[in-house]
């Protein structure tokens, strides 16, 4: 979060009126896409990947959206109402995951 934090603190400190002939948005172009890449929620593959870099082993999606590796489940999906961590997780994937499936709601597919 401090990338997107610094990227707040430019916006805020900067001088729109020394850019006339430019828009807010030209001049400050990488600090949106900044804060926009860190309120977008993971996508699957961001999920799978980062995890399987955690868990040393592929990672995947099942028929059910839960996610799992090869001998046990990671996490399983508790109807639409929350997610039941089966194994210990630092908090940043826990807060990926739970992202994820903030975004994609009771919708979710593993597709």
């Amino acid at each position: 979060m401090t990338k997107e934090l610094e990227a707040l603190k430019r916006i805020r400190n900067g001088s729109y009126d020394d850019y006339h002939s430019t828009t807010f948005e030209d001049i400050y172009n990488d600090e949106f896409e900044e804060i926009k890449k860190a309120l977008t929620p993971p996508t699957e593959e961001e999920v799978c990947k980062t995890l399987s870099e955690f868990m040393n082993e592929p990672v995947w999606f099942d028929e059910n959206n839960d996610i799992r590796i090869s001998t046990q489940w990671l996490v399983k999906k508790i109807n639409t109402y929350g997610l039941n961590f089966m194994i210990v997780l630092p908090p940043h994937l826990i807060t990926m995951i739970s992202r994820f499936f903030e975004r994609s709601g009771d919708k979710c597919t593993n597709k």
